[in-house]
């Protein structure tokens, strides 16, 4: 979220301080808020001092022909739906690719339970995308986290077959060693 740079001066301060003591959590988040130079409490409470859960994804996308559009110009609006299915909140990003390969990124701070961005264009959305850039590491479930108008059944079951072929081979290797 701050970035690697930032991440490096704060991990250097905390270190140049406090070396050879016993540090506190409080003073991490002190030494944090000063270096970074914005108040993390909220990240600090949701982390730290709470059994908060972080679980952001793709709820719903729709897509319907804009009413009044003529046959020879079709135009789509769209509706993508974003969802915070767990109480940890945080800021995040969402990355919105259309048909014509176009994308819009949208930022959000997390706080409602959900939010829905409307979208009037020529094309259909293609891929909604929840933390592209994955900052968010303590998603539980990185699964829901994208939206494809494709389907990938061909690929998922493939990947499946040969997780379950290599399962099967291991049984059969350890009950060969066993008996």
């Amino acid at each position: 979220y701050l970035g690697w740079p930032t991440l490096q001066r704060i991990m250097s301060t905390y270190f140049a301080r406090t070396a050879f003591q016993h540090p506190t959590p409080e003073q991490f988040f002190a030494i944090a808020n000063e270096v970074s130079g914005q108040d993390l409490t909220w990240f600090f409470d949701a982390v730290y001092r709470s059994s908060a859960t972080f679980d952001y994804g793709v709820a719903q996308v729709t897509s319907s022909i804009r009413s009044g559009a003529s046959t020879t110009s079709v135009a789509y609006d769209d509706v993508v739906v974003v969802r915070r299915y767990g109480d940890g909140i945080f800021p995040t990003e969402i990355e919105i690719t259309f048909a014509d390969g176009s994308i819009v990124t949208e930022h959000w701070d997390g706080r409602d339970r959900w939010k829905a961005f409307t979208y009037r264009r020529p094309v259909k959305v293609a891929l909604v995308r929840v933390d592209p850039r994955r900052v968010l590491l303590l998603d539980l479930n990185y699964t829901n986290n994208s939206w494809t108008s494709r389907p990938h059944a061909a690929q998922a079951a493939h990947k499946w077959s040969l997780r379950w072929l290599t399962w099967v081979e291991e049984l059969m290797l350890s009950y060969g060693f066993f008996s």
